[in-house]
């Protein structure tokens, strides 16, 4: 199948990174795959970054890292895509744009990673938009359903590298909790920022740990340990130094993070978010809590920690959930999906 992603920007987002393992995936599995990407700004900033990634000074972003063609675009146009099977949005930024394009582009998807919490204009006006949709989580389609969507045709979620994300290190250095820092709408970067305060309060000795993409945030206590953008390798060896990891959202499609953390060995606690829900069933794989609830989520992190032997048994639960999410599994329900609709049997598809 000849196949083309269409992004609405490149970078480090996990949106752009889980679209790079996807598309790698279908290349693998012997397809011709494409990355089209929307131009940003060229600022000075935009600029210096550019330079410094040729310079090997700062990290290059994951579409510098895809195996196959990839490239950018101001407009959409025909000239650009070409003649393929089927073009893919990712996200609701460049679906009216995709809409525009003609047929011999490609069969027309939009893939829906989540509920576009920045701008719920925009998501509206996509999700009703008359195309063809995938849904990357259970979570996802039964609010697309909500809203009134009827052309959800399957849900295919997102995978795991279990090459790159594993237990590193001795278990005896596992004495920190952590998580991932964002200020997007849906991460709820203040319950993070509390959750961090109350930590500290409780277990002054406790080793506290993040990462996110942006610079240190100016109000995070000092004693927290913040990396920015670490390489897989580096996010490797910050998962396995902690006992716990946890996830504040409000709202996620299929987040990564917290099965990366499970892969590496942690125990995951998460709130009732959404996108979660598909990989953990509470009290057996991880603990789910209520969201904006700080106080709830550091008390069910302390029982974890004072507690070992439940941890255990949430960690080998973990382990044995990420060997069924690999990237091929993904790439799998993927691949089944998409040769059926070039086949002409879409009304053979069938959620379940």
């Amino acid at each position: 199948m000849e196949i083309t992603f269409i992004l609405p920007g490149r970078g480090f987002s996990g949106g752009v990174r889980v679209t790079v393992c996807m598309a790698s995936e279908l290349i693998r599995r012997g397809h011709d795959v494409k990355i089209l990407y929307k131009k940003g700004d060229s600022s000075l900033r935009a600029w210096l970054w550019f330079f410094k990634t040729k310079l090997g000074l700062v990290p290059r972003d994951w579409v510098a890292q895809f195996e196959g063609e990839s490239g950018s675009f101001r407009r959409l146009a025909p000239e650009i895509l070409g003649r393929r099977d089927l073009v893919i949005s990712v996200g609701p930024d460049c679906v009216e744009e995709m809409m525009k394009l003609p047929s011999d582009c490609g069969f027309k998807l939009f893939y829906v990673h989540g509920l576009t919490m920045r701008n719920s204009r925009l998501r509206e006006a996509a999700w009703h938009t008359k195309v063809s949709k995938i849904a990357v989580s259970n979570y996802v389609y039964q609010e697309m359903l909500n809203s009134g969507v009827d052309d959800v045709i399957a849900v295919v979620p997102n995978g795991i590298d279990t090459s790159e994300y594993f237990p590193d290190g001795p278990e005896i250095a596992r004495n920190s909790v952590g998580t991932a820092y964002s200020t997007h709408p849906a991460k709820d970067h203040k319950s993070i920022l509390a959750i961090f305060a109350r930590l500290h309060e409780l277990c002054p000795d406790l080793s506290l740990v993040c990462f996110g993409s942006g610079p240190r945030p100016s109000e995070m206590l000092p004693g927290v340990i913040y990396k920015r953008l670490p390489t897989v390798a580096k996010a490797r060896k910050i998962y396995s130094r902690c006992a716990v990891w946890f996830l504040a959202s409000l709202s996620e499609g299929f987040p990564a993070p917290p099965l990366e953390a499970m892969a590496c060995g942690c125990a995951v606690v998460t709130t009732d978010c959404g996108g979660p829900n598909d990989y953990i069933k509470s009290g057996f794989n991880g603990i789910v809590v209520e969201k904006k609830n700080p106080v709830k989520m550091v008390q069910e992190i302390i029982n974890i920690l004072d507690d070992d032997a439940s941890r255990k048994k949430l960690v080998e639960n973990g382990l044995r959930t990420v060997r069924e999410m690999t990237w091929s599994c993904a790439a799998g329900k993927m691949e089944e999906t998409l040769e059926k609709i070039i086949s002409g049997q879409l009304g053979e598809l069938v959620i379940s």
